[in-house]
């Protein structure tokens, strides 16, 4: 963290969204995780498939990280609209 104040900048995600979880469970701390609000963001209420949490955990990962990938690509090529190519 740069700043002891970064920790607000962090949210509880669930690994199986609210919506999708046996109300029960909604809130067990196996179900949490820690994540920061842009992938909390892009994860929203996807299912994550795997058996285990960790699974869980690791294909929500790649996922978000596909979605920012494409967010990015999308940036550039409206920089390249407005601004010419680089």
């Amino acid at each position: 963290m740069a700043s002891v104040d970064d920790y607000e900048s962090f949210q509880i995600d669930h690994v199986v969204p609210k919506s999708k979880c046996p109300r029960d469970s909604v809130n067990e701390l196996d179900n949490l995780a820690l994540a920061c609000k842009p992938c909390n963001f892009f994860k929203r209420a996807v299912m994550p498939e795997g058996s285990s949490r960790e699974d869980k955990v690791r294909w929500a990962a790649r996922y978000i990280q596909g979605r920012r990938l494409e967010r990015l690509k999308e940036v550039v090529a409206i920089r390249e609209l407005a601004y010419g190519p680089s």
